[in-house]
């Protein structure tokens, strides 16, 4: 079976890992499709400042899933400098050191593959378009090459950030801030900033205009002004009342559809360790001053506060399932009224970060906004910002705000557009593609799912909700695996009306 994996990032290094691990001699080849120097690092752990941590302690990192150590294995056997490798398992390294593990793992997945007789390649191009045929999948890359594969899944990343005020390119205006190395050098220094977004790029953004030989002002604002959480790293914890099985107890007797039932599920887990959250209602509330939530966040870790952590460590195993269990209806009250208050709840910061920009706000250097109304080019090169408190100018903008769910404009296309408009792949109604839940097929405009094409990663976000985390992408990876690897006499029919738009122009010219 000839596989291939479109994009080269976290997604892909997991997938081709469990892939090679559970091949069994049906696996014949993995082309990796890359059009960046490096497989691995992807945009999210290539190389940076040191200022940018990842989010989740280190022994929650590992890639092989068999393996919960791996990763600290990894670190062990590696020469960090002090200010690189964590100290505990439960520290935080930079993204870059994880890209770096990214690139061992990929490398490692090479050589498991090689002694058993599996090739794993990559084409560091593009790819523009793809065909279901009656063999499996065309791919075409930018160069004009064609590929034909038994199977192909969708591994691709986070896109841009979003251009939601429409500013125009220019030297004070930066529209993707990584890497944050050159971020620095990009914008003025002793320029008074606003940060557009006020999640975990923002922070990562204001960490590193931090740095400028010229300190200036930092706004971070958005329109619900929320910053993440602080994780207490002292907390790394697995249900004991609200586990998986007793979610499936749940949802079986139809007692897991309203955002109330999934908020019960994570009180029972609170109430059986004796933990009641006494702060509830401000986490999921933006009158609370951003910044004296983070301090207020710091100082229950430092006491010891465990809460939250058990709240977000219930979460985790079953969100997908979660979000395959609520109604639409209550989806629909989710994204409108909480989602950005569960994002800055699910992914806190490491307290180090929290300390930093609250050790900024206390010299001047750091505020946040919220209530975004407009932001502005005026004549003068300025830029204005409106918010119910006034307006506010500045010399330079950075825009941190993630893409909307909806918006594939950055994710592979023009292939994406290809795939939509040839009905290979359908638009999900809370964002990404349709995908079929117990497998990670896609599901055509045809009504059916292709046994030849997967996703996963950012383009699930509508069946899954959460699809950026290394613990998410590995639950949809060994999903996704499995299915690929289902013999032949199992795998569902291509659906007939997928078949009738077959690619018989593309396939005239096709060499192999």
């Amino acid at each position: 079976m000839r596989v291939a994996l479109i994009g080269g990032g976290a997604a892909a290094v997991v997938l081709a890992d469990l892939l090679v691990r559970r091949a069994e001699g049906s696996l014949t080849e993995i082309c990796i499709y890359e059009p960046s120097p490096e497989v691995g690092p992807g945009r999210a752990y290539r190389a940076d400042l040191g200022t940018a941590l990842v989010n989740l302690q280190s022994a929650g990192m590992s890639v092989d899933g068999d393996s919960s150590g791996d990763f600290l294995d990894w670190i062990s056997k590696n020469r960090l400098s002090a200010a690189d490798a964590p100290t505990t398992a439960h520290g935080f390294v930079p993204r870059w050191v994880y890209g770096r593990y990214l690139r061992h793992c990929y490398i490692r997945t090479q050589h498991r593959a090689a002694q058993a007789g599996v090739v794993v390649r990559v084409v560091h191009q593009p790819v523009t378009s793809a065909h279901t045929t009656p063999d499996g999948v065309t791919l075409r890359t930018v160069g004009g090459q064609h590929f034909e594969h038994d199977r192909a899944a969708l591994c691709l990343g986070t896109g841009k950030p979003a251009n939601v005020y429409g500013l125009p390119a220019g030297q004070t205006y930066v529209e993707d801030p990584y890497p944050l190395k050159d971020l620095v050098a990009a914008v003025p220094s002793g320029a008074p900033t606003l940060v557009l977004g006020t999640g975990l790029t923002a922070v990562d953004v204001a960490l590193a205009l931090l740095r400028r030989p010229r300190q200036a002002p930092i706004t971070l604002a958005s329109r619900n002004g929320l910053l993440p959480g602080v994780r207490n790293p002292r907390v790394f914890t697995t249900p004991v009342r609200s586990t998986t099985q007793r979610f499936a107890e749940l949802a079986g007797s139809g007692r897991m559809q309203s955002l109330a039932d999934v908020w019960g599920f994570v009180a029972e887990e609170l109430r059986s360790r004796g933990l009641h959250g006494p702060h509830i209602a401000e986490e999921f509330s933006s009158a609370e001053n951003a910044l004296d939530r983070m301090a207020r966040h710091l100082r229950e870790v430092d006491a010891g506060y465990m809460w939250r952590e058990v709240a977000s460590a219930t979460l985790h195993p079953v969100i997908e399932k979660v979000w395959g269990e609520i109604t639409n209806a209550e989806k629909d009250i989710f994204l409108r009224r909480y989602r950005s208050a569960y994002t800055a709840f699910m992914n806190p910061i490491p307290p180090e970060t929290a300390r930093k920009l609250l050790d900024a706000q206390e010299k001047g250097l750091i505020r946040v906004a919220s209530g975004v109304e407009s932001v502005s080019l005026e004549a003068d090169g300025k830029y204005s910002m409106e918010t119910p408190a006034g307006v506010t100018r500045f010399s330079a903008v950075v825009n941190s705000i993630n893409a909307s769910p909806h918006d594939f404009s950055d994710l592979a296309s023009p292939l994406i557009d290809q795939l939509l408009n040839d009905g290979l792949v359908e638009r999900h109604e809370f964002g990404g593609i349709r995908i079929e839940r117990s497998s990670g097929r896609v599901f055509t405009d045809a009504a059916g799912s292709d046994p030849r094409l997967f996703a996963l990663g950012q383009l699930t976000v509508g069946t899954h909700l959460v699809t950026n985390s290394v613990r998410a992408i590995h639950r949809q990876a060994e999903v996704v695996s499995a299915a690929i690897l289902e013999p032949a006499h199992s795998t569902p029919p291509i659906p007939a009306a997928a078949m009738a738009r077959g690619p018989e122009a593309a396939l005239s010219t096709h060499t192999r």
